[in-house]
Parts: structure tokens; C-alpha cells; sequence
């Protein structure tokens, strides 16, 4: 990545509370360049899931969300999340169609793409996911591995600038983990991965954000962050 690539996504001073008043987010910033691969990296609890609701405007807490040049605001929330994908951490939550076609092209659909376009996106994503001829497939019927792949052709159909993963390459076995990373590292797009699995960040992430109860506790370079295993064991990496 270009140290002087463009930013595809920015995020100032967001705070964020439960409806029972238990603060969930204080002061979160972050910024993301094109082409970049960051690693979202933390102990359980630290807010992490959270923040990544507020990136395509599932959540609305307090502070500004910028992608693409554009604020979110009400006339912008629907562009913002087909630029924004959010590929779940248990893919059942994203799959809920009769057959991975349909799945998949739920989201272009809604977009109000003509059938010749949404076919073709379709065919796209799942040959871009290793999914090609799983279009008839049941998702129900699919190996934990092809549900995290046709979870994210369902978001790589839409386009987006930026990929956000929680936890992709939760559940795998050492295959479907290598496969999956380089399945992230074939993807056009910005990514931001939630996770714990340090191979991936090494593998993958240029840079690291950690955080810790709500807050940003530590960035940096994914050399310089990993580099320390008392740190890492603060900080509840390792």
C-alpha cells in the first residue's frame, strides 16, 4: 500500500452506549487508505464487534463516519453500506436464502440492478470466492469453510471499498485457514479483520489497532505490535 494512497474511510471520536447506560465505545478513531489491510485486535469485551456495526451505520453512536468522502447523514446511510460490507462472524447470519444464487444476489437486487447485471455479479463473486458452480447449492448443506466463502461473495456482489471480517477464519481447520487467507489476500478493497488469530495479521495486515475496554490502547505496524510477547500478553493478544 502507498503510504500515500488515498483514505477510503475515517472515523472520529465515536462513543457509543448500551441502552442500559454501560459504555461500550469512548473517543474511537481510525482512519483507512485504500488498498490497506488493518487488523482490529483485542481481548473479548474490548468493543471491537461494536465498532464494527458503526462502520456501515448498523449502530449510531456518537462521532463522525466518513467513507469514501462522504458523511454519513440519513441521505447517505444506503450508499454508505454498499460501500461498506460487513461479512458476519457466523456466516448463518448472512445466509438465509433457499440456494447460495439466491444468497447472493440479494444484496445487488436491492440495489435495483437489471437480472443480466445481478447474474453476472452473482457468477463473479462466487468464482472470485472459489465458489464457482455452487450456485443450486443449499447453504444449509455447506461445510463451515464455503459458508464463510459465500458469506463474503454476498458482500463482494455488492462492491463495496471496503471489506469489514469479523473473525474469518474462526472455526476453520489448518486448510480451510490457509485457504481463507488467501482468499483476503485476492480481494480488491480496503479490509478491516476482526481477530485473534495472529498467522492471519502476519499473513495479511500491514497494521494493527488494539483495542481495550471501548478505547484504542495501541497502533502501529503489524512488525512493530507483534514484536513483544509481554506486550502482546497485556494487551490480551497472547
Amino acid at each position: 500500500m502507498s503510504t500515500d494512497s488515498r483514505s477510503v474511510l475515517s472515523l472520529r471520536g465515536l462513543s457509543y452506549r448500551y441502552p442500559d447506560g454501560t459504555a461500550a465505545l469512548e473517543d474511537v478513531s481510525l482512519d483507512l487508505r485504500e488498498g490497506e489491510r488493518l487488523a482490529l485486535m483485542g481481548p473479548n469485551g474490548a468493543g471491537k464487534s461494536t465498532l464494527l456495526l458503526h462502520l456501515n451505520a448498523l449502530l449510531d453512536g456518537d462521532g463522525n463516519l466518513e467513507v469514501d468522502g462522504m458523511a454519513l447523514s440519513k441521505a447517505t446511510v444506503r450508499t454508505i453500506r454498499q460501500k461498506v460490507g460487513l461479512v458476519f462472524q457466523n456466516p448463518d447470519d448472512q445466509l438465509f436464502c433457499p440456494t447460495v444464487f439466491e444468497d447472493v444476489a440479494f444484496g445487488p437486487r436491492n440495489m435495483g440492478l437489471p437480472d443480466t447485471e445481478v447474474e453476472r455479479r452473482v457468477h463473479g463473486s462466487l468464482q472470485a470466492v472459489g465458489l464457482d458452480g455452487f450456485e443450486r447449492r443449499n447453504p444449509a448443506h455447506l461445510s463451515i469453510g464455503e459458508k464463510k466463502r459465500a458469506a463474503i461473495a454476498t458482500v463482494h456482489a455488492m462492491r463495496p471499498l471496503v471489506f469489514v471480517l469479523d473473525e474469518p477464519t474462526g472455526n476453520l481447520d489448518a486448510r480451510g485457514r490457509r485457504g481463507l487467507l488467501d482468499l483476503l489476500l485476492s480481494l480488491e478493497g480496503a479490509q478491516i479483520i476482526v481477530t485473534h488469530d495472529l498467522e492471519l495479521v502476519r499473513a495479511v495486515c500491514s497494521r494493527v489497532l488494539v483495542m481495550g475496554a471501548g478505547r484504542i490502547v495501541t497502533e502501529g505496524a503489524v512488525p512493530d505490535i507483534l514484536a513483544d510477547p509481554a506486550k502482546l500478553e497485556v494487551w490480551g493478544l497472547a
